[in-house]
């Protein structure tokens, strides 16, 4: 298993998976899968294969140092400003931020549109939903990486945070608000990575996900 690098982006290659079909089906709304029709599942099974096939998952990442943190946002090395009271929750006892952005490829885009002008169009959204099964096992994969480095350094990881999205504070649902994918993006400029924004702050490839997990010094009780 590979371990983390620590001051320039990095990018990890990562495996791809076949999604369950019943997975996909079931993200499709059909909840009792074993039941669809054939038509339906050879449709489903058709998208899996053009996953498996065009897949290329990688995460590209980099280790970035905090210097505070607090109710209001989250400031980094070079000078690097994260706005939202999720930090001061989530993130307080942190040192580090591992900022991250990963994608299952370029080409799940390309057969997707290929297959919508084709109107294939059932077959293009069960691609997506197993394309969405993939980001989420690569997810896991890169979680995997980063938590074995992490226990190697005396560390344990937060909860993965993204923008975008709402995470519970106080009794309440705050969101991190999407447009910090600019400075979130902003701490991988050193290198060249597959994932790029549009000014709308979404991510292509549309197969992508970004975000961050805090690092915490474990106390000796926890070594």
């Amino acid at each position: 298993m590979m371990s983390l690098v620590c001051g320039t982006t990095q990018t990890i290659n990562l495996t791809a998976s076949e999604p369950k079909i019943d997975s996909v089906l079931r993200i499709q709304g059909y909840k009792k899968p074993e039941g669809v029709r054939r038509v339906i599942r050879e449709m489903a099974s058709e998208g899996v294969k053009a996953f498996v096939e065009n897949a290329s998952p990688e995460v590209s990442y980099r280790v970035a140092d905090i210097k505070r943190v607090d109710s209001v946002g989250l400031q980094l090395e070079n000078s690097v400003y994260l706005k939202s009271p999720i930090f001061g929750h989530y993130l307080s006892d942190s040192i580090q931020v591992v900022v991250f952005a990963l994608t299952v490829g370029e080409r799940i885009d390309q057969k997707t549109i290929e297959w919508m002008n084709e109107e294939k169009l059932v077959e293009a959204l069960f691609l997506e939903s197993a394309a969405w099964l993939g980001v989420e096992d690569a997810t896991k994969q890169f979680v995997l990486v980063l938590r074995k480095w992490a226990t190697e350094q005396n560390l344990r990881i937060s909860r993965r945070l993204g923008p975008g999205y709402s995470y519970p504070v106080n009794g309440q649902q705050i969101q991190w608000e999407l447009q910090d994918q600019q400075p979130l993006f902003a701490m991988m400029s050193d290198a060249e990575i597959t994932v790029r924004l549009l000014e709308s702050s979404a991510m292509l490839p549309k197969m992508s996900r970004s975000g961050l997990f805090g690092l915490i010094p474990r106390q000796p009780s926890q070594a």
